[in-house]
């Protein structure tokens, strides 16, 4: 997206090598963009005592972790049992758990084809291959096919992000129409 961008971001982004601390801080700075940069941690579940005056013999947390492409699960292990340092903690993968998906390719037929698509239905939009921060299905794919692309052709406003996996999840029914829109389009170019 970089060669879209106005002059001194250009600029940045061309020269990573000397730039890269800098921007990475920046888009740390909010939780959409962070979330692209690491591996996040998510307490999801707690159970320990049923009864509130009762003393639990054992307690058991669920963390959903992002992973990012340069993670493994091992690595996520490893860095939580050197950050809580305590013996009687036990740290282990949920059964099913998975590494992060490959990298497809930016250079596939099947890009461009969605590419295509992304600019008959959305207009003149600048399309870029990005990081998918959830689990999908598509993991699945990589046993039969070379590159797996999850694409969600809805336009989020500023207010639809904190929902997202939250309180009030919805979108638009507008947003709905265009996305049926596109897997039409894109259907059709299947032909």
């Amino acid at each position: 997206m970089a060669p879209h961008f106005p002059f001194v971001q250009r600029v940045l982004f061309a020269n990573r090598w000397l730039f890269g601390p800098l921007i990475e801080a920046e888009l740390s700075k909010a939780n959409t963009t962070n979330a692209l940069l690491r591996t996040t941690t998510a307490p999801t579940m707690l159970s320990a005592s049923i009864q509130q005056n009762v003393l639990p013999q054992e307690a058991k947390v669920t963390v959903n972790f992002r992973s990012h492409p340069r993670g493994r699960i091992d690595d996520i292990i490893d860095h939580v049992n050197k950050v809580i340092t305590d013996d009687r903690v036990k740290v282990v993968a949920r059964p099913g758990a998975n590494d992060p998906s490959k990298i497809s390719t930016s250079q596939s037929d099947g890009y461009r084809l969605l590419d295509e698509t992304f600019g008959q239905v959305f207009g003149d939009i600048v399309s870029v291959p990005g990081l998918t921060i959830a689990a999908t299905y598509s993991r699945e794919y990589e046993k039969s096919a070379e590159n797996s692309y999850r694409i969600l052709p809805i336009v989020f406003n500023s207010e639809d992000i904190p929902r997202l996996q939250g309180t009030n999840e919805r979108i638009s029914i507008d947003a709905v129409k265009q996305a049926i829109i596109f897997y039409q389009t894109l259907i059709g170019k299947l032909r």
